[in-house]
């Protein structure tokens, strides 16, 4: 049975075949290459800056049927966005053939990809439009005299905010930042009678006013909080109409006060 087996195995003949992988190459000196490269960081920024100052970001996770609600100041979970964002474009030109010809989707995903691993955890608007910047100055005049003025501005960037960082660890320290850069002692009171109605949360809800009065200062006019801290999309006619803005007047309530029922229809509330 040996013999049988050894015997089948010497007439047994391999086959071999050459398989050919076809590897784009795309020079750097091509201006088109570098533009498309930039691509998709500057999808990124379009991203980051539409979410920033204040702003919110509206996204669906991909293990989540609803889309959820993304504040500029929250840099973690934008980071896991930006993320997400770089595994879909992976995936969807893994899955579709079309895509793995498409030469810009390419070249823009692959310098997002550089542009995340080389800025880390400090996805900021300011480096989003600083590397598209600066990028599209290279590219106008790719010499070497540019880069080392790039570079040498850069670090004089980071020295100067080196020497110039402003610490602020308490009410007091920011009481005396505003003291040196108004211009009046009356200014810098309204400023900080309005950080002290908004308990020194810069990103606040409310809304607070500095009006003048009958009185020889100005008076601040608060208004407390907002009906939807996410934000509305004022894009979707039918969505805003749904909201029955004009209808609804919600406020935050951050303490106590007294609250009228009235079964009915209130057509002169200037009686009550």
């Amino acid at each position: 049975m040996l013999r049988n087996c050894l015997r089948k195995l010497g007439n047994h003949q391999t086959k071999c075949s050459v398989k050919t992988l076809h590897t784009p190459i795309y020079r750097t000196k091509n201006l088109q290459v570098l533009r498309d490269t930039l691509s998709g960081i500057k999808l990124l920024e379009k991203i980051i800056t539409s979410s920033s100052y204040n702003k919110t970001l509206i996204y669906e996770p991909k293990y989540k049927s609803k889309p959820q609600v993304v504040s500029s100041h929250d840099t973690m979970r934008l980071h896991n966005v930006m993320r997400e964002l770089l595994d879909s474009l992976q995936v969807d030109e893994a899955t579709n053939t079309r895509l793995q010809s498409n030469r810009p989707r390419k070249l823009g995903r692959v310098g997002l990809q550089l542009f995340m691993d080389c800025i880390r955890d400090n996805l900021t608007a300011t480096s989003t439009s600083l590397t598209c910047s600066l990028l599209e100055h290279y590219f106008k005049y790719p010499e070497k005299e540019v880069t080392n003025g790039i570079k040498a501005g850069l670090r004089y960037i980071r020295d100067f905010l080196a020497k110039n960082k402003i610490i602020v660890k308490s009410q007091n320290d920011v009481d005396a930042l505003v003291e040196q850069l108004t211009m009046s002692s009356s200014d810098s009171q309204s400023i900080k009678r309005v950080l002290k109605a908004i308990n020194y949360e810069l990103f606040s809800d409310d809304i607070v006013r500095v009006i003048n009065g009958n009185k020889t200062y100005d008076e601040v006019d608060v208004s407390k909080g907002w009906k939807y801290p996410a934000g509305i999309l004022d894009s979707n006619e039918a969505y805003l109409r749904s909201l029955e803005l004009p209808a609804k007047k919600l406020v935050s309530i951050d303490k106590d006060m007294l609250v009228l029922m009235y079964d009915g229809t209130l057509r002169d509330a200037n009686k009550i």
